[in-house]
């Protein structure tokens, strides 16, 4: 009886870890997917607007710039943009929606491929999603963070509850 139910009970426990994994998992996708679903957004309306002020005016750093601070508007208030410059292989912060200076190193972008990692900074977690625009002879790269710590929690809480209800 008692080895019937140790293997009952070991059965239900990776049972509950399955479940949880694989809600988790697809919790993560579907923020990937819509992470970059929101920087193909912004990507196009970079482009657009681009293209626009190049047909009414000369196209400088500071209308890139300026560029930059008009699409922000289009991120979601749960995210973060930061628009650079390639001037000479090194690329240099054109934009950053949010107040803080940032140190970060960026990768050699692919043309056409979108990236997409998970980050955490000070116990929160962010879907970073980036990739590079090319539009009137400027090489851009947009990096847009969005915050899906809520997923994390939600994991956590379900991890919690399957042991009380375990025990």
């Amino acid at each position: 009886f008692l080895s019937i139910m140790l293997i009952f009970t070991l059965a239900l426990s990776l049972q509950e870890y399955a479940v949880i994994s694989y809600s988790f998992q697809e919790s993560i996708e579907r923020e990937r997917s819509d992470g970059i679903s929101q920087f193909r957004l912004l990507r196009y309306a970079l482009q657009s607007s681009m293209v626009r002020r190049k047909q009414s005016e000369e196209l400088g750093f500071d209308t890139v710039q300026s560029v930059g601070e008009e699409i922000s508007a289009l991120v979601p208030d749960d995210c973060a943009m930061e628009l650079y410059c390639d001037m000479g292989g090194e690329y240099y912060l054109l934009y950053n929606s949010e107040d803080k200076k940032t140190e970060e190193r960026l990768k050699n972008y692919e043309t056409g491929i979108v990236y997409t990692s998970i980050d955490q900074e000070n116990n929160q977690y962010y879907m970073k999603v980036e990739g590079t625009v090319t539009q009137t002879g400027y090489q851009l790269a947009l990096i847009m963070k969005k915050n899906i710590t809520d997923v994390f929690q939600s994991k956590h809480e379900l991890e919690q509850t399957s042991r009380i209800l375990y025990l």
